[in-house]
């Protein structure tokens, strides 16, 4: 066999690249998309190592994000520099890499590529670019170079790095715009329509599973003296800071939600009124002895009062919950403020 027969067939690279398309545009899914990749890729390249690696822009890294192969395990989410290894000189340069024996090339780190590769000395690797913009980088490796030695292996796999690109490109997008559908926007916290939902949802999981479930309905006290103090763009900026701070101080499983205004709406999972009470108690603190906008020079007091209902005893349903925790904290209000009141 000659070295322009070893390889996919022309019929093959075309037959693999309609499959491809097929796949990647039956969904918008990242993690899916990936999946869908690395699987033909395997039909198309039984090699045995094959990685696809994104860029992470803040980061300027890349991350493996899915692998195959027996170091499998060990590679996911493992990071690799820009210009170091095989797919980080790809990141860097943005050019198609076929390295016979990676060992014995000047451009790579020998003792990097050994943890990485092991016994794969050969290697072909795709830049994953669209408009002109990187992506990430597909890998693929193997102890010999036969599988990468056709010009015809190595226009397939650039080819599909097209597609591929195109269709991270087209999720991340989507995904975009799925975060702007539920995120409030001055604060980026879930706005009120996702948070019904969830707590649609919540109440669902907690009658499967006979699990607690608990609101806190949060309004900040005299807020109007703030704009009136500081105008408007100083008192959305407050908001803004409100929103990381009870953000920064729930669990990872608690969700925090701009209801309108200055208030705010907490859900608690598999939490009962007692331990909302405790975190009710613990933020209404923080609050409290929080300075607002200290980069600005304002150095802002404010206080906030704190409704707490539970499901299923103060409500059979998304809205009766929401509204008791709502007459909650008018309870507080009417108390006096800055304090924590149950329905």
């Amino acid at each position: 066999m000659t070295t322009g027969d070893i390889g996919p067939s022309r019929d093959r690279e075309l037959e693999v690249l309609i499959d491809v398309g097929k796949a990647l545009s039956s969904t918008l899914d990242l993690k899916e998309i990936l999946q869908l990749v690395m699987h033909r890729l395997g039909m198309l390249f039984p090699v045995s190592h094959r990685a696809i690696l994104i860029l992470d822009i803040d980061a300027d890294d890349l991350c493996y994000e899915v692998v195959s192969g027996i170091r499998a395990d060990a590679l996911f989410h493992n990071r690799v520099k820009k210009g170091r290894s095989v797919p980080g000189w790809i990141a860097m340069h943005g050019e198609v890499v076929f390295v016979e024996d990676v060992y014995k090339d000047s451009r790579f780190d020998k003792e990097y590529s050994l943890v990485i590769l092991e016994g794969d000395r050969s290697v072909l690797g795709v830049p994953l670019k669209y408009k002109n913009h990187l992506v990430g980088v597909i890998e693929l490796a193997n102890p010999d170079p036969a599988p990468f030695l056709s010009i015809t292996a190595r226009e397939t796999l650039s080819a599909v790095a097209s597609l591929v690109a195109a269709a991270i490109d087209g999720a991340r997008s989507y995904s975009r715009l799925q975060h702007m559908v539920i995120v409030d926007e001055l604060t980026g916290l879930y706005n009120a329509s996702y948070l019904l939902d969830f707590i649609g949802n919540e109440i669902e999981r907690a009658l499967r599973y006979k699990t607690p479930l608990s609101l806190i309905f949060i309004d900040l006290d005299f807020f109007k003296k703030v704009n009136d103090s500081h105008g408007h763009l100083v008192g959305s900026r407050m908001i803004t800071e409100v929103g990381l701070l009870l953000k920064a101080n729930i669990r990872k499983s608690d969700i925090a939600a701009r209801y309108g205004g200055d208030e705010f709406v907490l859900v608690l999972p598999n939490t009962g009124k007692d331990g909302a009470k405790v975190l009710a108690g613990n933020l209404r603190r923080v609050v409290a002895e929080h300075d607002f906008l200290v980069a600005e020079g304002c150095f802002i007091k404010v206080t906030a009062s704190f409704g707490i209902s539970s499901f299923p005893e103060d409500g059979d349903s998304k809205l009766t919950v929401l509204q008791n925790a709502d007459k909650a904290m008018y309870m507080a209000k009417q108390g006096g403020r800055n304090m924590v009141c149950c329905i």
